[in-house]
């Protein structure tokens, strides 16, 4: 579980963000509160191992429903 913790708050490290240490520091507690919250994630809103993200079969159906979607808006 720490490494998904960790892995999860690495997005907030790259510049384009620009924040602050201590910004930093508070998403990476409000990611440790949620994922203590979720019990594992596991059986909740996904399919991954995770519990947090997608399997590649699931990412494949939403992205053609997304796409689907997006044909009709377009019409």
């Amino acid at each position: 579980m720490d490494l998904v913790i960790i892995m999860l708050g690495t997005n907030d490290l790259t510049p384009v963000f620009n924040r602050t240490p201590l910004r930093i520091a508070l998403g990476a507690a409000h990611l440790i509160e949620l994922v203590n919250t979720l019990n594992g994630g596991v059986g909740t809103s996904t399919d991954g191992v995770d519990g947090l993200h997608l399997t590649a079969e699931s990412q494949r159906k939403l992205g053609t429903a997304v796409a689907a979607k997006v044909k009709e808006i377009l019409k």
